[in-house]
């Protein structure tokens, strides 16, 4: 088998939405470039979302959030969630307490 049956075996065989569409003949040239572009868009979209994500973890290890509960009236502890890898104990306690 050479290469380029293995690549389209791959792509007519995937899971991923979208890329058997690129290498259907039934298909106009326009789907075909629409289904590409619809492609290369989540695949950067999606990436800028993880890295802008990591950066975001990266700047400030501390995530503070407050879920909504709409069956309970009252919230009385706010949670708080701490890296692991996060060892200064004293800025640790004053993080807390502020």
């Amino acid at each position: 088998m050479n290469c380029a049956t293995f690549v389209k075996r791959n792509i007519n065989e995937t899971g991923i939405h979208g890329l058997p569409y690129l290498m259907r003949k039934d298909l106009h040239w326009t789907e075909r470039l629409f289904w590409l572009g619809i492609i290369a868009s989540a695949t950067y979209y999606s990436t800028h979302m993880a890295l802008d994500q990591f950066a975001r973890f990266r700047e400030n290890p501390l995530v503070f959030a407050a879920e909504l509960t709409w069956d309970k009236k009252n919230f009385l502890y706010p949670g708080i969630t701490m890296c692991s890898d996060f060892r200064n104990e004293l800025m640790a306690e004053e993080i807390i307490k502020e």
